[in-house]
């Protein structure tokens, strides 16, 4: 292809992004993390198995069944609860190796197969690599790679730790001036932030200090907007789950994770993982715009308990070898203590203006 760089320098994305700073100017935080996740040649999911022991991060899905259990239970019976529509779409967005849709379809499978007889099951995915993995773990799956090509129908969708990998912006506030964070070239390659005079007014929180930091995902924004405005069209329901914090707040939360160790966010460009805290607030706000019914955000332990997780984990670990025991206690322990994933992660509900409430919320 002309113009493309050399297969070596394709590779080296921190010399290829420096490269072009010098061209072009620094750029934003928002379009570095694309690249660093996105980028064709070496963007982190293009490149990397990063889910699992053997990966950079586990996910509560590959932390235990029970999760994908209880999660397509939760969909079945907010499908019968709204009226079981037929035909309907039953998707996910950023599913990773395909782990939770896999086990939910199991479970749903024993308690209510009438639901798949009627879904048809998409995943939202632009990785080849991720999509040829979420083809081996549900093998009836169709694949689209974005929101806007999902076809207009009744829409149960379901988006696990999606959007904390959408790309951020970030604001700071000296005294009466306003900037935004941006990315420069050092030198050897290295990359680091700098503060430019931001081109658009933001808001800030009252409380928040001067020189402190604000975080605003554009991208995440809008989507729960049409995620919002497609439900409340057509009906059905979207589940998103992911860490963050459910008030308004502020502060850098922009993290890489490699090894299962925290790494340096502007270290070994493309080869760790990027994200930041999902601010719930905002995207609750963004979906009430788009006409939904906004139920949450609570806690991931508060969710999973009240569907039943625990009794889930008491009826295996009653099976179980001795073993089998400790694994699934740590299994529960994971997911829904609050000193690990049960309180920094959490579930909000996105339904029709007619649904008045919904388990798990109540």
């Amino acid at each position: 292809m002309r113009g493309a760089p050399p297969p070596k320098e394709a590779k080296n994305l921190a010399k290829r992004l420096a490269r072009r700073i010098v061209s072009s100017g620094p750029i934003r935080m928002d379009e570095y993390m694309r690249t660093v996740l996105m980028d064709e040649e070496a963007g982190y999911y293009q490149t990397r198995a990063a889910l699992g022991a053997k990966g950079d991060f586990l996910t509560a899905p590959e932390t235990s069944q029970v999760f994908g259990e209880i999660v397509g239970l939760w969909f079945a019976a907010l499908w019968r609860q709204t009226g079981s529509p037929a035909p309907f779409l039953f998707a996910e967005m950023g599913a990773g190796q395909g782990t939770l849709m896999r086990d939910a379809l199991r479970a749903i499978a024993q308690a209510a197969p009438d639901f798949l007889k009627e879904a048809k099951i998409l995943f939202v995915e632009k990785s080849a690599r991720l999509k040829k993995a979420q083809a081996g773990a549900v093998s009836c799956a169709e694949f689209r790679e974005s929101f806007s090509e999902i076809p207009e129908a009744p829409l149960f969708l379901l988006a696990n730790e999606f959007f904390d990998a959408l790309p951020i912006r970030q604001f700071v506030r000296k005294q009466d001036a306003l900037y935004e964070r941006h990315i420069a070239a050092a030198e050897k390659n290295r990359l680091a932030p700098i503060l430019l005079p931001a081109a658009e007014a933001i808001r800030f929180p009252p409380d928040a200090p001067s020189d402190e930091i604000l975080e605003r995902r554009f991208d995440g924004e809008r989507l729960a907007y049409e995620i919002a405005a497609r439900v409340s069209r057509h009906g059905g329901a979207a589940l998103i789950m992911d860490y963050g914090y459910a008030e308004e707040s502020y502060g850098d939360t922009l993290q890489a994770i490699r090894n299962h160790r925290f790494h340096g966010v502007f270290d070994d460009v493309g080869e760790a993982d990027i994200s930041a805290h999902v601010d719930f607030a905002a995207l609750g706000g963004a979906a009430r715009r788009g006409g939904a019914r906004v139920m949450g955000p609570v806690d991931q332990g508060v969710f999973l308990k009240r569907l039943g997780a625990e009794t889930r984990f008491d009826a295996l670990i009653r099976q179980a070898t001795e073993a089998e025991k400790i694994r699934l206690a740590r299994q529960a322990r994971r997911l829904m203590a609050p000193t690990e994933m049960g309180r920094l992660f959490k579930a909000m509900a996105l339904t029709p203006s007619s649904v008045q409430t919904v388990a798990g919320f109540i």
